[in-house]
């Protein structure tokens, strides 16, 4: 168990629902905390009898999607106008950022879905969504469909495993890394496919 994961551990005992939403919502925003982890250890602790499993997911899904939306609005609202003052000018108005931004609009319903699952690459779809023309009311959605179903599945995971969660967190790990390798891959392959093909 890494440090980070220890200290979130000990986190939840001592705040319990209050850390659950500041994990959680933290790691939707963009900051780099083992939410899905969270999720399912408190799970398990639910099934122990240290926390209401109902809780457990009202609050998992608040903080989540407070924070997805989160991500988005300040995406919109500043997102374009800080990328231009950080000197990225050159990648707003590249062909590879607009043909991303499309695959995104396009693709907006299946991405943002996949990715609730996926805690490394959620909060940049969030961004990616906010940078783009996307309708607040498609993503919103969306996100929660997602995120509700991911917290669903992990805290009633944890649950039912209870003391045996850590065994599931390293699979969750690799199955995360291993879709955002595929993710990465397939977007770029599909905006590489269609350069060449224009």
């Amino acid at each position: 168990m890494n440090a980070i994961l220890s200290a979130v551990l000990s986190f939840l005992l001592l705040y319990k629902y209050i850390a659950i939403f500041i994990v959680t919502y933290l790691a939707s925003v963009l900051l780099p905390l083992p939410s899905d982890t969270t999720i399912l250890a408190t799970g398990a602790f639910a099934g122990q009898g240290y926390f209401n499993i109902y809780l457990v997911i009202l609050v998992s899904f608040i903080g989540s999607i407070l924070g997805d939306v989160t991500g988005f609005i300040i995406a919109r609202i500043y997102g374009k106008e800080f990328l231009l003052k950080i000197g990225l000018r050159k990648m707003i108005v590249s062909e590879k950022f607009a043909a991303l931004e499309k695959f995104i609009d396009k693709n907006s319903g299946p991405t943002i879905f996949i990715t609730r699952f996926i805690g490394q690459l959620g909060p940049l779809v969030n961004i990616l969504s906010g940078l783009s023309l996307m309708p607040s009311k498609k993503f919103f959605l969306y996100a929660t469909i997602g995120e509700f179903a991911n917290i669903l599945a992990l805290g009633i995971a944890g649950y039912f495993l209870g003391s045996a969660w850590q065994n599931l967190t390293l699979v969750i790990e690799l199955i995360g890394i291993g879709i955002v390798v595929v993710t990465i891959a397939f977007i770029f392959g599909k905006i590489y496919f269609n350069k060449l093909k224009s």
